[in-house]
């Protein structure tokens, strides 16, 4: 899937639909196809040579997408415990934020 703002925000809101209706495998599947951890880390730039390195979350705010991130990545563990209440949680929060509102800490 091609990473950009529109395909991650309606990940996100499929991932809140799933997760509302209970359908946790398919909520899942939907974080796998969403790739997003590929924003999460430094990614080479062959045009730079062998050392050099791009921050793929720079085009959207770094801080925006480790923020997001977070909340996906105890949305998924949430996920795999089983409990949907805490993923739905996490995954709100994440849209929240992708949206450019800032959630509340915890």
């Amino acid at each position: 899937m091609m990473l950009n703002e529109d395909s991650i925000a309606q990940t996100l809101r499929e991932l809140v639909a799933h997760l509302t209706s209970g359908d946790l495998d398919q909520a899942e599947a939907n974080l796998e196809v969403l790739g997003f951890e590929r924003l999460l880390h430094p990614a080479k730039d062959p045009s730079k040579g062998p050392r050099q390195f791009f921050d793929p979350a720079e085009p959207f705010g770094s801080e925006r997408v480790h923020q997001t991130g977070d909340h996906i990545r105890r949305c998924l563990s949430a996920i795999k415990r089983g409990d949907r209440e805490n993923a739905l949680h996490e995954a709100a929060a994440a849209a929240t934020r992708w949206r450019g509102e800032l959630t509340q800490p915890e």
